[in-house]
């Protein structure tokens, strides 16, 4: 089965339109696992940003999971602050969600455990404070040389890691 990460893309999109236009509340971050014949499992996958632990702890069981179906692929719909930060600056410790330009957005990133694609919706709200819209940021889709970071890496096995089991 050939899982096409931008059609992943555009469901992600699907869901955050679905879930977030003419709402207040954020977003509820999920996993979609893509297994065999296009099966697949949504996972919600609610950790407080500033609780490392309960971050790592959920990622796992989502690992665990994508191990268990097996999954061929893999989506991640979440909100996100993004800002731009000056060429030089120290990232150590830096948060987006401190800096008073920073955009609301939600992301989407689509894995296969060798490539991950991602976009990125600009989160407008009415004077309600409701989401009225997602306007897509002028982003790459394509990152595969760039890594997913915790969120994302290892979760779909790479498929040379099969080839290492089989050989070891």
């Amino acid at each position: 089965m050939t899982v096409i990460l931008t059609e992943l893309l555009e469901i992600g999109e699907k869901v955050a339109r679905s879930t977030m236009i003419g709402r207040k509340q954020q977003f509820d971050r999920c996993y979609i696992l893509i297994g065999e014949g296009r099966t697949y499992k949504r996972i919600a996958a609610p950790w407080d940003a500033d609780d490392e632990f309960e971050k790592l702890a959920k990622i796992a069981e989502v690992r665990a999971w994508a191990h268990e179906m097996p999954a061929q692929a893999m989506l991640l719909v979440t909100e996100a602050w993004m800002s731009k930060v000056p060429v030089g600056t120290d990232l150590a410790g830096y948060r987006a969600s401190h800096d008073p330009n920073r955009q609301e957005t939600v992301t989407a990133i689509a894995n296969d455990g060798r490539r991950t694609f991602y976009k990125a919706w600009e989160i407008h709200r009415d004077r309600k404070g409701r989401v009225a819209d997602l306007e897509l940021m002028p982003l790459p889709v394509d990152v595969t040389d760039s890594p997913g970071g915790v969120i994302v890496d290892g979760i779909i096995p790479h498929p040379f890691d099969a080839l290492v089991e089989f050989n070891a």
